[in-house]
């Protein structure tokens, strides 16, 4: 009859279980809370300790007899006194992940021979690595021998994908328009060209792996036995040393400033991603990752891009407003190079000034405000990003904008009424003015009660810009710096 069932409820077995079936039952419930399996949570991590020292008390018959005669105070030395045991009562606990990897290594012996495993149970549980200890320095009733041994099997050669670089580009409208190719100065890994990417020279295959890369490392005494495949650390996994080493990089790679050239195409938007395939950095066994240029839009002066399309304000006079003629945008989409927008009011040959004119749209007065259009003046059309990615290719070429369909410019056209000094005739002109221009209607004046007042100017009329129509602190010449220039 024993004193206490704690330890043995922790790992759900009765006080009669064999050594054996404590084993399988330490081996299922601490593999619930082992550190590897949690992410090292806290509160499991000290279960799992807890359940370690149990197994370890009871799997031995002179601590498991403490236990069952006195509990755990007898175990703890809390006893006057004491049987003669093949234990001493104040016996330090092993490692728990030693323990817990012991108990895997006994049930993988029961399995298969040593010769044959391949590889520790919880994958990259390395002996180095072990939160609870060195497997190196363990000693388990006997002290633990260290043999390497070549890998089992061929060496792998697998590829593994790098790292993408990533990098923004900034261009102006007008070099989106138009297309444009830019040399970029980005830092990268790549092979060295004196040693050809071996990092030294003489190369030959290493002793220890015997030129497979990887090699089998054993940990044994008279008790136990644990295995594990890695990497070699004497050729770092290549399989080959060298008698000496490169000067001229490290491990046969080194970072040199690479130039690169993108190719913007017309019509090319903001947000879009301009892709180059494995321009990034070089190793060995690896496959150079993507060069990934992302493009952002400088602001316009006067110019606001929607997909395809542009839009922008213009001001015209009341001449032009009344009997047609033009305007000019100043360095639409490339400097130097005016767009002349003809307006065409009335249709009226003998009227139009120029005789382009006569061929567009008839488009009545122009009121303020009025928005209008201008077909096939907006950004090109683009189809060659599929969901806001390109992906560049050596005969990426940059066409010009003629042999693309563009999109079209929107125009919201602001009448600009002149001042009475404007006249060139002065107050004779008014005079015909009063004559030709349509009289306003007037209200009926019938049951209706009329009070009349003036108009006056503000006292502070020197802030009222009469050119622009508005009232500012700012001066009338730096507004102009400031707005489109339009003629």
């Amino acid at each position: 009859m024993v004193l206490e069932t704690h330890y043995y409820d922790m790992l759900s077995v009765s006080p009669s279980a064999t050594t054996e079936e404590i084993s399988k039952a330490y081996k299922k419930t601490a593999l619930k809370c082992h550190p590897d399996k949690t992410n090292h949570d806290p509160k499991l991590t000290e279960q799992f300790k807890q359940l370690t020292q149990i197994y370890e008390v009871l799997r031995d018959d002179g601590s498991r007899k403490i236990y069952d005669k006195y509990g755990k105070a007898g175990l703890d030395g809390q006893l006057n006194s004491q049987p003669t045991t093949t234990r001493p009562n104040n016996f330090q606990f092993r490692s728990a992940r030693d323990v817990f990897s012991q108990v895997f290594s006994e049930f993988n012996t029961m399995n298969q021979q040593f010769d044959d495993f391949n590889g520790f149970p919880f994958g990259n549980m390395g002996f180095n690595s072990m939160p609870f200890g060195n497997m190196n320095n363990m000693n388990m009733n006997g002290e633990m021998k260290r043999t390497v041994r070549p890998a089992p099997g061929q060496r792998s050669d697998k590829l593994f994908r790098g790292k993408n670089i990533f990098h923004t580009c900034k261009l102006t409208l007008d070099e989106l328009a138009h297309g444009k190719t830019v040399k970029l100065q980005l830092p990268r890994r790549t092979k060295c060209d004196v040693c050809n990417g071996d990092g030294g020279f003489d190369k030959t295959s290493c002793r220890v792996c015997q030129g497979n890369g990887r090699v089998v490392i054993t940990m044994s005494n008279q008790f136990s036995k644990f295995q594990e495949i890695g990497s070699c650390k004497d050729c770092s996994g290549t399989g080959s040393v060298v008698s000496s080493v490169c000067n001229n990089c490290e491990d046969g790679y080194h970072i040199v400033d690479k130039i690169l050239e993108l190719t913007v195409l017309p019509g090319t938007k903001c947000g879009e991603e301009i892709i180059i395939k494995q321009a990034g950095d070089e190793g060995r066994n690896i496959i150079p990752g993507d060069v990934i240029i992302k493009i952002k839009q400088r602001p316009h002066d006067y110019l606001v891009r929607k997909s395809n399309d542009l839009y922008t304000e213009a001001n015209i006079d009341l001449k032009t407003a009344l009997l047609g003629g033009y305007i000019t945008l100043r360095d639409f989409l490339k400097q130097g190079e005016d767009l002349r927008i003809f307006i065409n009011v009335h249709g009226k040959p003998e009227l139009n000034e120029h005789e382009s004119i006569q061929h567009g749209e008839i488009l009545g007065t122009i009121n303020p405000g009025s928005p209008k259009i201008v077909s096939g003046f907006g950004m090109p059309i683009n189809n060659n990003a599929i969901d806001g990615i390109y992906y560049q290719s050596p005969d990426s070429k940059i066409h010009t904008i003629d042999n693309y369909k563009r999109g079209d410019l929107f125009i919201k056209l602001n009448v600009q009424l002149p001042n009475v000094e404007d006249f060139k005739n002065g107050f004779d002109d008014l005079s015909v003015l009063t004559r030709i221009l349509p009289d306003k209607e007037e209200p009926s004046e019938d049951q209706r009660t009329i009070v009349d007042s003036h108009l006056s100017n503000l006292p502070f009329t020197s802030a009222f810009n009469k050119k622009e129509g508005s009232f500012s602190s700012t001066s009338s010449n730096e507004q102009d710096s400031k707005r489109p220039r339009f003629s």
